[in-house]
């Protein structure tokens, strides 16, 4: 691997197809969350991979529709951004829908869709942080007991983001 001396380059070099991917994915769940008023405590690293947080998501407040297309919110970023998403790594999200009563994750798509697109500076601004955050706390993490588990977004900043966008 060729090393440029631009901070820049070498921040582009650290975050891989894979965890761009996981970032926009965890964005497009921020996005929705947000958009519903859902309680993101943070944004975390737990074993390398980026989740968010939520205290929320089974709270009576809380619709079931709200649930599956916040659940959905990962693939439509996805689909938004990349024009598909990973197969794989919807795993989790339809079976947390399948476990709460609901069906296929892609008949939530289309509205989750809908905020992501109305969202869109928004989710854009979330992806760029996100991604900034990551090559940095992933330096600090490697110094700690715990390298692959951290916070990358906490609730305050993500609040920011959301109002500043």
């Amino acid at each position: 691997m060729t090393r440029n001396s631009s901070s820049n380059s070498h921040r582009v070099e650290q975050v891989n197809a894979d965890t761009k991917r996981a970032i926009c994915h965890e964005s497009g769940h921020a996005v929705i969350a947000l958009h519903f008023g859902f309680d993101i405590e943070r944004i975390a690293i737990t074993h390398r991979w980026p989740s968010v947080v939520t205290s929320n998501l089974d709270s009576p407040q809380r619709t079931t529709q709200e649930r599956y297309i916040f659940l959905a919110g990962g693939i439509a970023s996805e689909i938004f951004i990349y024009g598909h998403y990973d197969q794989q790594g919807v795993r989790l999200d339809q079976n947390m829908i399948c476990e709460r009563g609901g069906g296929l994750i892609e008949n939530y798509v289309p509205d989750a869709l809908k905020i992501i697109r109305s969202n869109e500076t928004r989710l854009t601004r979330l992806r760029k942080e996100l991604t900034a955050k990551w090559v940095s706390a992933a330096a600090e993490a490697a110094f700690d007991s715990d390298p692959d588990t951290f916070e990358l977004m906490s609730r305050p900043e993500l609040e920011f983001i959301w109002r500043e966008a």
